[in-house]
């Protein structure tokens, strides 16, 4: 039969030309059955997913009504079989997966649904595996922050959408959120010390000028989160803030993602600085690269993050430093920057802790000049001392088998209390010795194990 004489009217969500005219079937219903679609990995053996990330979903839909997504279109959350779900988890699991990132909208949303599967899942356990699923932070029962209080570090990572602290936005886009209840969650689970945090914010949405959005971006900084992603409002077609497009003089890329421009509330120029301040964030916050100097230097700002991130970039320009930068000139940018207005006394703490950074990431055999403490230098006697007074099958457990203790780990001294700093947040000066351990895997901070001697 001939294309032209096919019939398409009774092809549900289907739209089509017919001569010159463009023709809209019904949308077809949700299937709500979800046992009845085939399993996305069915299909997939070992090779296909060991050491690899893995999209996987448990539900299908939404219960919130965002305008600027496109779940919001959906009106109802629907499950996949328990059974099937459990099954599928445990063979990615045992093909070796790297990480499972849960894709359903509203991970938490049926509450027993989730306890459940999260005590599952401790169950698969097998020592490397991260599970990543996206949350909503307030709707959160102590009981399920019960089952989370002692999982193993890393095991889990959360995703939560904040999106903006300004009330007006929030009710402009259809958004049911509680910022208070919301930050008590991030706050108890952060206390936990084991599960890394993601909280997302959007620029572009109605009523966020720039000094409204500098103020989302301070709140969401003091929750200390691990990860603040900053955002775009991306007009997708067929979401529901598109019908106020002209309402708040949205402008927007006519091509995918179809990224914010300008709005009323942000100029060209407000969306450009917000690009320069994500790129600094990514990097020096972000990358888990400066996990002890950053949560220093921001510890001396009092608390108005942002500008600290703007004023970052505005040295970064001004001091001629190039886009693409090597690892120990992206270190030197952050030192100089800090002793632009760090006191002395703050920056020779500012640059033991940056010294520790750099050994964190990995064993670095020369250590970069500006970073060097002449008055911490450890001979060779002390190293060997203390290599023999360590049980370092306790301590790292390194394999007994490894024939060169010295390739395996590094001892630096430092002139301040890395212990104190560590764990209590307090600036003192003290020697310590720190073992570093090279022969294992980064944490879940992205960070090699250590030891205060």
């Amino acid at each position: 039969m001939a294309y032209e004489d096919k019939s398409f009217e009774n092809v549900e969500s289907l739209t089509y030309r017919k001569n010159e005219e463009i023709i809209e079937n019904i949308d077809a219903r949700p299937i709500e059955n979800l046992g009845m679609i085939r399993g996305a990995y069915d299909i997939f053996d070992e090779n296909s997913i060991k050491d690899k990330i893995v999209y996987y979903e448990t539900s299908r839909g939404c219960c919130y009504n965002c305008s600027y997504c496109l779940s919001s279109v959906t009106k109802s959350v629907r499950f996949f079989p328990y059974e099937k779900v459990i099954s599928d988890l445990e063979k990615l699991v045992s093909f070796g997966a790297k990480q499972i990132k849960f894709v359903d909208r509203t991970f938490n949303y049926d509450k027993k649904r989730t306890i459940d599967l999260i005590k599952y899942l401790c169950t698969l356990d097998n020592g490397s595996i991260n599970f990543h699923f996206e949350i909503t932070a307030h709707i959160m029962q102590d009981d399920l922050l019960d089952a989370l209080k002692n999982v193993r570090q890393g095991l889990f990572q959360f995703e939560i959408g904040v999106q903006s602290t300004n009330k007006q936005t929030i009710k402009a886009v259809n958004r049911i959120d509680n910022f208070d209840e919301l930050s008590k969650k991030v706050r108890k689970i952060k206390s936990f010390g084991n599960i890394h945090q993601h909280l997302d914010l959007i620029a572009g949405l109605p009523y966020e000028n720039l000094d409204s959005f500098k103020h989302s971006f301070n709140d969401v900084m003091a929750l200390e989160p691990d990860n603040l992603q900053l955002g775009f409002l991306k007009m997708l077609k067929g979401s529901p803030i598109n019908s106020v497009v002209g309402q708040f003089a949205i402008k927007y890329r006519n091509y995918a993602p179809y990224e914010v421009i300008s709005t009323q509330f942000l100029s060209y120029k407000d969306i450009f600085l917000l690009k320069d301040v994500e790129s600094v964030l990514e990097e020096y916050y972000n990358s888990m690269t400066f996990n002890y100097s950053m949560k220093f230097i921001l510890s001396k700002i009092d608390n108005d993050y942002f500008s600290f991130f703007e004023r970052f970039c505005n040295f970064k320009k001004g001091n001629d430093y190039n886009k693409n930068l090597s690892r120990d000139d992206r270190f030197y940018l952050l030192f100089d920057y800090a002793r632009s207005f760090l006191s002395d006394k703050n920056i020779y703490f500012f640059k033991e802790l940056l010294r520790f950074d750099y050994l964190l990431m990995g064993r670095n055999r020369v250590i970069p000049e500006f970073l060097k403490n002449d008055t911490c230098k450890l001979n060779s006697q002390t190293k060997k001392d203390i290599i023999a007074d360590i049980d370092f099958s306790k301590k790292f457990d390194i394999n007994s088998e490894i024939k060169n203790i010295n390739s395996a780990i590094n001892i630096e001294l430092f002139d301040i209390d890395i212990e104190k700093f560590d764990k209590e947040n307090i600036s003192e000066k003290k020697e310590s010795y720190v073992v570093f351990n090279y022969s294992g895997a980064k944490n879940f901070r992205n960070i090699v194990n250590f030891y205060v001697y």
